[in-house]
């Protein structure tokens, strides 16, 4: 995205903007980097609050991004433990706990 996109998406007026923090297939690892952080740092410059994801999978990710979102959207790490849990109610249940305490830091 230019620069002036940004700034005038960023200034917009909206109360939350999710931001994609990668580009490519979503499930995939995203790199949190000083780049990713910038970016972070342009699109709240409007005071919108932001969700970052798109391919937030741990809890290491999460907690790079905590003090520059608003909350963090992971929905491929869940589907993948969905699926590969399915035939097993407990079990995907535990995996799911795990996942969200991990990202959540509460763990």
């Amino acid at each position: 995205m230019s620069p002036e996109r940004l700034s005038k998406l960023a200034h917009a007026g909206f109360p939350y903007i999710y931001a994609a923090l990668r580009t490519g297939i979503t499930g995939t690892n995203t790199r949190i980097d000083e780049n990713t952080l910038q970016f972070l740092n342009k699109v709240s410059e409007g005071g919108s609050k932001v969700y970052g994801g798109f391919g937030i999978s741990n809890g290491e990710q999460a907690k790079a991004l905590a003090d520059s979102v608003e909350a963090i959207v992971a929905g491929s790490v869940f589907v993948r433990l969905i699926t590969e849990n399915q035939n097993d109610k407990d079990a995907l249940f535990k995996a799911v706990r795990a996942k969200a305490e991990e990202l959540t830091g509460t763990c």
